[in-house]
């Protein structure tokens, strides 16, 4: 399962690894849903931290990220495989954000 705020959860096969992993489920492959946050982006993007990629995709497109700070009104785009509406969440802080979050 993907983390979200949408109704739109990604029950992905390495979600069900990961569940069959605990010892507590056994999955049924064929219910899995394609995870395309990321797909064929390579082995450094699931290797490095988001702050690693970012940094390296700093002159080029951040996709899967965003870098747009949310504004009022909203302003959606089509997701990757047109199926749905999308929108970046980033937001700028006014405080200096505790060393743990930074």
């Amino acid at each position: 399962m993907t983390g979200t705020h949408t109704q739109n959860s990604v029950f992905s096969r390495i979600s069900f690894a990961m569940m069959e992993d605990t010892g507590w489920y056994r999955a049924d492959y064929s219910h899995a849903t394609p995870l395309d946050w990321g797909r064929g982006l390579g082995c450094n993007f699931a290797m490095t931290s988001c702050k690693q990629w970012l940094n390296a995709q700093r002159k080029k497109n951040p996709a899967p990220f965003c870098e747009r700070i949310k504004g009022d009104p909203l302003r959606t785009e089509c997701s990757p495989r047109r199926n749905a509406v999308v929108l970046c969440n980033l937001v700028r802080h006014d405080t200096i954000l505790p060393r743990q979050y930074q």
